[in-house]
């Protein structure tokens, strides 16, 4: 086979990539970027000492449970006692949507809204979701736009009192 010696196409070929090698860095940077994702979930758990139950790449659940008797229509319940932390929608700067959903007696609820704002997150909602529940349950929401980690630690100190 004969080197082809005409200038243009030389210029052409070096400047060609094998095929695939485009692809193949793209693999590793999403599979990096995934790796670190999970990692970063793993932590957002790990910091709000609960359990990741969803994962999606830009969606990180987590649940953990209050450690008191409740009942729902006089039957003990565990169900009525899970909060949920989730944190999505990563901007460039590293910050996300985060939200959080605590499960309250109505005795703890002025002391936790205060510590909430003294956190400086937002108490976006707050009610009950049971008609016939004991003790008498609230469900404070709370959420912020910032680095999920952050977000971690502070729903951490907010909660550091509660069972």
């Amino acid at each position: 086979m004969e080197e082809n010696t005409n200038p243009n196409i030389q210029n052409q070929m070096e400047g060609m990539q094998s095929p695939g090698s485009d692809n193949n860095d793209n693999f590793i940077a999403q599979r990096d970027s995934e790796r670190n994702n999970r990692n970063l979930c793993n932590q957002f758990a790990s910091t709000l000492r609960g359990k990741v139950v969803g994962y999606d790449g830009d969606l990180c659940q987590v649940s953990r449970s209050r450690n008191f008797r409740a009942t729902l229509y006089g039957r003990p319940s565990k169900a009525v006692l899970d909060m949920s932390f989730s944190y999505e929608s990563m901007d460039n700067r590293g910050r996300t949507l985060n939200l959080a959903e605590l499960v309250l007696r109505q005795g703890e609820v002025q002391s936790v809204a205060s510590a909430v704002r003294n956190q400086g997150l937002d108490i976006t909602a707050l009610h009950n979701h049971w008609m016939f529940d004991n003790p008498n349950l609230m469900y404070m929401h709370v959420s912020s736009v910032e680095d999920p980690g952050s977000f971690a630690q502070k729903m951490q100190r907010v909660m550091r009192d509660l069972g």
